[in-house]
C-alpha cells in the first residue's frame, strides 16, 4: 500500500483515516497507535489513534494536533496495533503511508 496524504503546514483537518488489510482482522479489544517521522528521520508522533471500525474492513483515525503539522516536509507514517492477545502488528505491513505537509503562505 503506497498512498500519500496531503495537507498544509498548520492544518489539523482533515483527520487521516486508514483502512487496515486484510479485512479479516479484528480490532476488538485492541490498542492502536499512529506513528510518524520525517522521511528517514526521527519519530515525531507516537500517539493513540481512534478505532472507527473494529471488524469488516478495520478503519482507524488520527486527529492531528497543531504541533504535528508545524513543519513542512515529507513524512512516513504507520499504525501499530496491539491485539487483545498481546500480539503486535504494524500497518502497512510493507512500506509506509506518505504524508506530505506543504508550505503555506503565512510567515514562518
Amino acid at each position: 500500500m503506497t498512498e500519500t496524504f496531503h495537507l498544509k503546514r498548520g492544518d489539523t483537518s482533515p483527520s487521516i483515516r486508514l483502512s487496515l488489510e486484510p479485512a479479516t482482522i479484528t480490532l476488538i479489544g485492541a490498542e492502536v497507535t499512529f506513528q510518524m517521522r520525517a522521511r528517514g528521520g526521527a519519530q515525531v508522533i507516537d500517539a493513540p489513534a481512534v478505532i472507527e471500525s473494529f471488524t469488516g474492513t478495520p478503519t482507524v483515525r488520527y486527529d492531528w494536533q497543531p504541533a504535528d503539522t508545524a513543519a513542512a516536509g515529507l513524512f512516513e507514517a504507520e499504525v501499530r496495533v496491539r491485539y487483545a492477545n498481546g500480539g503486535i502488528e504494524t500497518f502497512p505491513n510493507s512500506g509506509f503511508v506518505l504524508i506530505r505537509i506543504a508550505e503555506d503562505i503565512r510567515a514562518a
